[in-house]
């Protein structure tokens, strides 16, 4: 799961971004982020201090301070173009609050087809994006969430149905020879045939691993 997030207006986010954090390692997901912005570095804290594995891909190619909250360390040497290996090395983006950089990698991801979970009700560009969509192409789902509760329980929106960060991310779904050969066209996998996203009548022949 991939963690983008800058400062924000309202100290809320941060307590929300920690909740993430714990929520996430507790699932046993692996939290993906710079860990340098405020908001994430608390989530990133908050997850390995709940025992999760953080990656952090950071800018320069030089490795940061040894306090460096993260499990794993990459220093890309890529600078902004970083910004992509972020937006496409989790199965989804949480986003808390941002600014230019984090819109960015959230386009990037929009267009990649990843699932986008903008923090809501505590100010900052993630606030809107429900309502304001990269583009009207509906790639990938938006799933506003205000509370770690949110986060974690199956929600629906958009005409859609989902698999949420428990069964979705950390149980994935594989569909059959026989889904995927009689022609699914939704394109809600994005490509992967064990990424479906959708409740459709095409559903009948996923079974879960």
């Amino acid at each position: 799961m991939s963690a983008l997030g800058r400062k924000t207006p309202d100290p809320a986010a941060y307590e929300r971004a920690a909740e993430a954090g714990t929520l996430l390692a507790g699932l046993g997901i692996t939290v993906v982020s710079v860990c340098g912005s405020p908001a994430t570095r608390v989530a990133v804290e908050r997850a390995i201090a709940a025992g999760g594995t953080v990656l952090s891909i950071v800018p320069p190619d030089e490795m940061p301070p040894p306090d460096w909250p993260a499990t794993v360390v990459v220093p890309c040497g890529m600078g902004d173009a970083r910004n992509l290996l972020m937006a496409l090395s989790g199965d989804a983006c949480i986003v808390i609050g941002g600014r230019a950089g984090i819109i960015s990698e959230v386009c990037l991801a929009w267009l990649h087809k990843r699932p986008l979970l903008p923090l809501t009700g505590c100010g900052g560009w993630s606030d809107g994006l429900l309502n304001n969509p990269p583009d009207e192409r509906k790639n990938s789902p938006i799933l506003p969430w205000s509370s770690s509760a949110e986060l974690k329980k199956p929600t629906s929106g958009a005409g859609f149905g989902f698999y949420w960060v428990a069964e979705r991310v950390a149980w994935p779904v594989i569909l059959s020879d026989d889904f995927w050969n009689r022609g699914c066209r939704e394109s809600a996998c994005g490509g992967f045939r064990n990424r479906c996203l959708r409740d459709c009548s095409w559903s009948t022949n996923i079974r879960s691993v």
